[in-house]
């Protein structure tokens, strides 16, 4: 998600999020983009003393310029530590917390910034967010510094790895293939030109079809890319596919 830097009805755009943020028990849901928010080094008033055995501590932004609004501003205007307030306020309220800086935490030498802008302003802008109840999932949380030329973007990549279980339901059975009628043209029946003409058409149709990987394998074998063991396994693959859907 994006929050424009001019956007308004900020208060009816975290709302919406916490109303729709009523999600199963054992589905985690993962909130990610630009928020343009300020929220400093500040921890989520849900994680208790006892949460944060389980959690590293979040690494944030030290700049005090880069700090959230008050708890008890009244302000309104579209500035970002405003937004960074609001956002607290949504994490607290659905018991989220931010994931970078946090799985594992940074050092203080590399703090996890995900924008830069010239000269020299770092600054966290950017979140990956997820229910504390589904932290253990979590096995790593990177931000990619540098990951993109200037010239692409000024924000940087955040890399999240989940851990995430499989589905315990059956996976439905796959629908038998059908398919078209095999003509099956056996030696003996070769001495009937008719059947002999129809089955030197077919087989050359099937040739033909296989000439495109021929070539294919052919190009990568001169340039190194496959060994003759391989070149030698898929074309003889293609022509046995060809001998078993022609008998003779």
């Amino acid at each position: 998600m994006y929050i424009f830097l001019n956007e308004g009805n900020l208060e009816e755009f975290f709302d919406t999020l916490t109303a729709h943020s009523n999600h199963p028990y054992h589905e985690p849901h993962i909130y990610a983009g630009d928020f343009n928010a300020y929220t400093a080094e500040e921890i989520e008033s849900h994680v208790t003393p006892l949460d944060s055995h389980a959690l590293f501590h979040r690494m944030g932004n030290t700049n005090p310029a880069h700090s959230p609004a008050s708890p008890l501003t009244t302000a309104t205007a579209p500035v970002a530590d405003f937004r960074g307030r609001l956002l607290l306020n949504m994490l607290n309220s659905i018991e989220f917390i931010i994931t970078d800086g946090r799985f594992p935490s940074p050092s203080p030498n590399h703090r996890p910034y995900t924008f830069f802008r010239k000269p020299n302003t770092y600054s966290i802008l950017d979140y990956n967010l997820i229910a504390k109840r589904h932290a253990p999932l979590i096995r790593t949380c990177q931000v990619l510094q540098n990951f993109l030329p200037a010239s692409v973007t000024d924000h940087m990549h955040i890399h999240l790895h989940l851990d995430l279980p499989t589905s315990s339901n059956p996976v439905p059975p796959i629908p038998p293939h059908a398919s078209p009628a095999r003509a099956l043209y056996h030696s003996k029946r070769l001495k009937d030109p008719q059947t002999k003409d129809a089955f030197t058409s077919a087989l050359a149709k099937k040739i033909a079809n296989i000439s495109h990987t021929f070539t294919r394998l052919t190009t990568q074998l001169h340039s190194s890319k496959i060994t003759p063991q391989s070149f030698a396994d898929t074309a003889n693959a293609a022509l046995s596919e060809i001998l078993q859907h022609a008998h003779m």
